[in-house]
């Protein structure tokens, strides 16, 4: 008896990450197994999708990794600055990523203030150098982040206050 196959995961073998799911075509579903490109395939029945409520193939490829002989829900990725390591079995927080965006928002600050610093500027001598010292203050703002809470919001941080 040949079993109806709803979708066909696509698998890391070394790890269960599932590169893809699609739909069988025209012949059916490729074999189980390892391809010869070394990639595993799994079938997923019509049973398989209401056990694991995979109406949402999608959120399923986000949320789930083949592991040991059963499909794992990792749940939802934290943030955008999450990765799942498939080390651990658990998500990671990509700190070099977060502070990528730090210093991306904090050089944006710095381009809205340039115009305080040119010879031109309206500013009066105090105005002028209390700006220079907000500029050092975004300068230096990246090496005092606290990422032990792994924050996600780089507008929600304490950033220094323009004058």
């Amino acid at each position: 008896m040949t079993k109806l196959v709803a979708w066909v995961a696509y698998i890391h073998p070394d790890t269960g990450q599932i590169s893809h799911i699609t739909s069988p075509r025209g012949n059916g579903a490729p074999e189980e197994g390892l391809n010869e490109e070394g990639v595993m395939i799994k079938h997923i029945t019509p049973e398989d999708v209401e056990s694991l409520n995979m109406q949402n193939v999608g959120k399923f490829l986000d949320t789930h990794h083949w592991s040991e002989g059963s499909w794992f829900n990792r749940g939802n990725k934290p943030s955008r600055f999450h990765n799942w390591s498939f080390d651990s079995n658990s998500w990671s927080y990509l700190s070099d990523n977060f502070m990528q965006e730090v210093r991306g928002y904090r050089t944006g600050l710095l381009k809205a203030t340039d115009w305080t610093q040119v010879n031109d500027s309206p500013l009066g001598a105090q105005r002028r150098s209390d700006y220079a010292l907000y500029r050092q203050q975004l300068r230096d703002f990246p090496d005092t982040v606290d990422l032990s809470g792994e924050p996600t919001d780089v507008s929600s941080l304490n950033w220094p206050t323009e004058p």
